[in-house]
C-alpha cells in the first residue's frame, strides 16, 4: 500500500511543479489544506478516489495518472 502511496505523491509534486505552483497555490486551487498537500506529496497520505479525482481535475490530468508510476514503460 505503501508504494501507491508514494506513486501519487511523486505524480501530485511532479505535476504541480511542472505547473510551476507552490504546495499553497495547490492547497488553495484544489481546497485541500496546504499541510495534507505535503503530507500527500511525501507519500505519507492514503488520499480517497474522491481526493485523487478532485487533484486531478485540478492538475488538469485523468485520475489514472495519479496513480501510474511514472518510472514505469507501459503507458
Amino acid at each position: 500500500m505503501s508504494a501507491i502511496k508514494q506513486i501519487v505523491g511523486d505524480r501530485v509534486k511532479r505535476l504541480r511543479i511542472a505547473k510551476k505552483w507552490t504546495q499553497p497555490v495547490l492547497a488553495k486551487r484544489s481546497g485541500f489544506d496546504e499541510s495534507y498537500i505535503g503530507v500527500l506529496e511525501r507519500g505519507q497520505a492514503n488520499p480517497s478516489l474522491s481526493t485523487i479525482v478532485a487533484l486531478a481535475e485540478v492538475l488538469d490530468v485523468e485520475p489514472y495518472e495519479l496513480l501510474r508510476d511514472s518510472e514505469s514503460n507501459v503507458d
